[in-house]
């Protein structure tokens, strides 16, 4: 029984968190958002194939070019 509890909250913390990140926001912005995430990834994998550590991966992803 407290598993189901728990599984429920947990679905409803996730439910808040999109909330929070979509609110005011339409549908066409998400995917403008979505689609430069997109390419900035593309482009990180371009110039890093072999990748890196966690640290460097997030300064790749915090300098868009």
């Amino acid at each position: 029984m407290a598993s189901g509890l728990i599984v429920y909250l947990l679905l409803a913390v996730i439910l808040w968190l999109m909330w929070r990140q979509v609110r005011g926001k339409f549908f066409a912005d998400l995917l403008d958002q979505d689609l430069r995430l997109h390419h900035q990834i593309h482009r990180v994998i371009a110039r890093h194939p072999k990748g890196g550590t966690w640290p460097q991966h997030r300064s790749w992803m915090r300098t868009p070019r």
